[in-house]
């Protein structure tokens, strides 16, 4: 997904055509596909300034346009005509978490692949506490597991949580694995009843949950590895990590 724009870095420009040390956040994600080998171009949500992204990606992917910002889930939405029939999974990343790495993606196919009943996988991050790097996370999605631990009951956003779900450190990293036919069963299914008043897509792992299914959590050793960025301080905070990792 890459069709936001990067007003909290006060930038005029779609925010994954920010450098981190030097390569655009987009450049790394599509190295990153690259290297997953899942044999097949992939699909780049485009919308704000869309013909920037086009000229810095080129034909290294296929393009969808999100006419209107309606958010995550409406996002993906716009990828059905290119998708549907054509994979029997879909892999989900937010455009702007510059260290996602081919393992993190083949992990979660192979989650959701081999867990009976799985039809979402998704990577997520545990941190010791919010302060120093790890505050880059405190407004994302907290992870509520079921009561086994083993899986995902559903993830409640930021502006959605109460004070004591702010403060769970096991939080939505931004990628995702789904089954293919059930998604696009899905997408539809999912309501604007939220703070933003928008499509989350986060929303799917509670109507995969109501469905009888399973979600797997791939929780990352290394909590930095799935930072994203979305303010100037942030922008810096990863950039320094960039050097470490």
């Amino acid at each position: 997904m890459a069709g936001g724009q990067g007003k909290r870095m006060e930038i005029d420009l779609p925010k994954v055509l920010v450098p981190i040390n030097g390569q655009t956040m987009i450049s790394r994600q599509l190295r990153a596909v690259d290297r997953a080998k899942f044999g097949m171009k992939p699909v780049i949500v485009v919308g704000y300034k869309k013909e920037l992204v086009k000229k810095e990606v080129g034909s290294r992917a296929l393009y969808a346009w999100q006419r209107q910002q309606l958010g995550t889930g409406h996002a993906v939405r716009s990828a059905e005509k290119i998708l549907k029939n054509k994979a029997d999974q879909v892999i989900v990343t937010y455009g702007d978490h510059p260290f996602v790495t081919a393992k993190m993606l083949r992990d979660i196919s192979r989650a959701q692949q081999k867990t009976t009943k799985a039809m979402i996988s998704m990577i997520t991050v545990s941190v010791p506490n919010f302060y120093g790097p790890s505050k880059v996370v405190y407004k994302w999605g907290r992870i509520i597991r079921d009561k086994s631990g083993k899986f995902l009951e559903k993830i409640i956003e930021f502006k959605d949580a109460t004070p004591k779900e702010k403060l769970i450190r096991e939080v939505n990293s931004g990628h995702y694995c789904f089954d293919a036919k059930w998604l696009w069963r899905a997408l539809p299914r999912l309501k604007k009843k939220n703070a933003q008043n928008e499509y989350y897509l986060t929303d799917l792992i509670a109507l995969a949950v109501e469905d009888g299914f399973l979600v797997v959590p791939v929780e990352l050793s290394d909590w930095r590895l799935g930072l994203g960025t979305n303010t100037i301080e942030e922008t810096k905070i990863v950039e320094a990590l960039a050097k470490e990792l």
